[in-house]
């Protein structure tokens, strides 16, 4: 399944640059100039050579897991940022049901209240859907230490 997305994303993938590397490059780049590091300073922090680090912005160079690491931390970005927008959005709605994908959909559509409101309406949802299941817990451990003499309840 992963396979077939990365394949519909990034076509080119056995070429480098390709849309992913420069998509990731130019995240990293406005990362960097976000913090106000130059590349020469960035290089040095994650342990690379500028020159690679120069790469990997252009979008010549792919970056590892472990650069991508380092820069998350020393950049304080979540490891995803890094992932054009594309290749998060793909990544996380090939994990959803289709009522969730539909569900996003429908939401993208509402403007700002209207998208608190229905936040709100979610979340009392969930809160009563997680005191019924503990209540159901609570009831059953009751019934089933009633009436039996030298029975705890369990907790």
């Amino acid at each position: 399944m992963l396979q077939r997305v990365l394949e519909r994303l990034i076509p080119d993938k056995d070429n480098v640059p390709n849309s992913l590397t420069r998509g990731m490059g130019k995240l990293i780049r406005q990362a960097r100039e976000e913090a106000g590091i130059s590349q020469a300073e960035l290089a040095r922090l994650i342990g690379r050579r500028q020159a690679s680090l120069s790469n990997i912005e252009n979008g010549k160079m792919e970056a590892d897991v472990s650069t991508l690491i380092y820069l998350a931390a020393t950049l304080r970005k979540p490891l995803t940022y890094f992932f054009p927008s594309r290749v998060r959005r793909e990544l996380a709605t090939e994990q959803l049901t289709p009522e969730l994908q539909e569900l996003l959909l429908q939401a993208q559509l509402l403007d700002g209240d209207q998208l608190n409101g229905i936040m709100a309406q979610v979340r009392a949802l969930a809160e009563m859907h997680r005191h019924k299941n503990k209540m159901t817990l609570d009831d059953q451990n009751e019934l089933e230490g009633a009436n039996v003499p030298g029975t705890f309840k369990r907790k």
